[in-house]
């Protein structure tokens, strides 16, 4: 056994005739048989951090805290694309409905062939930031003015932000 390569255990299996979805091969020949399967995973280079960089954003102080990937650890193409998903959801959430976020990744070689070193940039491009610019009521007779403000939660001058302006309407109409 290499050091690039693992081997592991075979494991017997029983094989069921029949059991196989349409158009899956058939296995005459095979029932009951044990059968054992060898799986042969030849390692890569691994791939570490080596840094994010965030361009285009004016709000990187408050993105820092929703990347989870630090220099040194495994790089997780996974777990980048989620911390990017949180960023996008914090510029919604702060008046930024047009947001776009862009990654693009490099790697080079580490101190020895087996470790690639992973540079990730970041890059933000906001859009316009949407505030709420007033709150009117039209056409109501059932409710004052105050209780709908008070059920709606929105102020003016706080971002604009979908969901609250749906929530809003949803908490209106279940007191209507």
């Amino acid at each position: 056994q290499g050091d690039d390569e693992l081997h592991l255990r075979p494991r017997p299996r029983r094989l069921l005739l029949n059991s196989a979805a349409p158009g899956e091969p058939h296995l005459a020949g095979l029932r009951g048989e044990r059968v054992r399967e060898w799986s042969t995973v030849t390692r890569g280079p691994r791939h570490r951090l080596d840094r994010i960089e965030v361009a285009g954003s004016s709000m990187a102080p408050r993105l820092q805290p929703l990347v989870r990937l630090r220099p040194g650890d495994p790089f997780v193409d996974a777990v980048l694309a989620a911390d990017v998903a949180g960023m996008a959801e914090l510029y919604r959430r702060e008046g930024y409905a047009e947001v776009a976020i862009d990654t693009a990744v490099s790697s080079t070689a580490g101190a020895d062939d087996r470790a690639r070193l992973v540079t990730a940039v970041v890059t933000v491009t906001e859009g316009i930031r949407s505030f709420v610019e007033s709150v009117a009521f039209e056409g109501n007779r059932a409710m004052s003015d105050g209780v709908l403000r008070s059920l709606a939660a929105l102020e003016t001058g706080q971002p604009f932000y979908v969901p609250e302006v749906n929530a809003a309407a949803d908490a209106i109409a279940l007191e209507y």
